[in-house]
């Protein structure tokens, strides 16, 4: 992939909706943003766009994909057993689990090019999908977050936990990105999913469950 200049303004950064013409685009983005092992085919992205389009946003820089991010709506009810990310998504394929007269949107995924991190891409990306389910006049706003650097915090110490993991990351003692991006845009822990996403090695398959409430 032939990257711009990294001078880039973000001024210049654009967020649309995804259509199914941008799924090649798509799948060339998720190879570079996500670990082999948690990588979706070519087959289910398509499966999320033509699913639920209007939760389909990309990120684009003149005609380059830098991020993108899909979703669905489902249906939740507080104080519910939390449910991994697989059996939300029925391992990704959404059209088997978007429920159009549900009352949560929820995020089903979200990558950034590694080279066009940290300029507050996801941020937009999840601020669209918050805008749209408040058009959508939807109650709550689901997500899975992996936990990238649990494996390697577990590995150094015995005696950690993954509970320990997500409490100092509250507390900001460990910087984990995604988790405290959501922490600022209104998200609440629900808890720890274990088997959240199987195929996830960094996260040792757990996850981490956040609210928000819409309105």
């Amino acid at each position: 992939m032939i990257l711009h200049n990294m001078n880039f303004d973000v001024n210049n950064i654009i967020i649309r909706q995804l259509t199914i013409h941008d799924v090649a685009s798509l799948l060339t983005l998720e190879k570079k943003a996500w670990p082999l092992d948690v990588q979706a085919s070519e087959e289910i992205l398509y499966d999320r766009i033509s699913t639920f389009k209007e939760g389909a946003f990309g990120a684009f820089l003149d005609d380059l994909m830098i991020g993108a991010a899909t979703s669905q709506i489902i249906r939740y009810h507080d104080n519910e057993m939390l449910r991994s990310w697989e059996s939300l998504t029925k391992r990704g394929w959404i059209s088997k689990t978007h429920d159009s007269g549900g009352n949560c949107i929820h995020f089903v995924s979200v990558g950034i090019h590694p080279q066009y991190r940290n300029y507050s891409i996801a941020k937009q990306l999840n601020e669209a999908r918050l805008q749209l389910a408040k058009n959508l006049n939807l109650d709550y706003a689901l997500t899975d977050t992996r936990l990238p650097g649990l494996k390697q915090f577990l590995s150094e110490d015995s005696s950690r936990d993954a509970s320990t993991y997500i409490e100092k990351i509250i507390e900001g003692k460990i910087i984990e990105p995604v988790v405290s991006m959501y922490l600022h845009l209104g998200f609440h822990p629900l808890g720890l999913i274990f088997n959240c996403m199987n195929s996830d090695i960094e996260s040792l398959s757990f996850g981490l469950a956040m609210l928000k409430n819409i309105g």
